[in-house]
């Protein structure tokens, strides 16, 4: 937990996210694709290559990109939380692999510092979102 905490503490004011339209229709037809196809353990993103696949394929979004399935919280905060603790939790592999070593998320004195770490949810250029949350056949939900 220490490694999330300084990054939020040293993290930027960020602009409010606003809803697009564009985003939106990309992650529900994403996500109705997903809950179509009825996997067991469906694979995680796919949303970007929608959005590209409906801009026509000559445009090149960016972003970053969160799939949730059997989600089964009760707020959008406990949502945001686990996929902070997921990204870091990607971090500290990232710093297994470069160091040769394991980060623990409560390392108190972790080997990156937190302003160069990369996560969605803290991107300071983000300002656009688009969520989808369907019923899954299999695993509760899409989110």
């Amino acid at each position: 937990m220490p490694l999330i905490n300084e990054a939020l503490k040293s993290a930027k004011p960020m602009a409010t996210l606003k809803f697009d339209d564009g985003c939106n229709a990309a992650v529900r037809a994403n996500n109705e694709d997903v809950c179509a196809a009825g996997a067991d353990q469906p694979e995680a993103g796919g949303s970007i290559a929608k959005m590209r696949e409906l801009q026509g394929g000559d445009q090149n979004p960016k972003g970053f990109e969160y799939s949730v399935y059997k989600y089964e919280g009760g707020s959008a905060e406990e949502l945001v939380a686990l996929l902070l603790y997921q990204d870091f939790d990607g971090i500290a592999s990232e710093q297994v692999n470069e160091a040769g070593s394991a980060v623990a998320l409560d390392d108190p004195n972790p080997a990156r510092p937190p302003q160069d770490l990369k996560c969605g949810l803290l991107e300071p250029s983000a300002h656009i979102i688009g969520i989808s949350n369907k019923p899954h056949t299999k695993c509760v939900n899409s989110i």
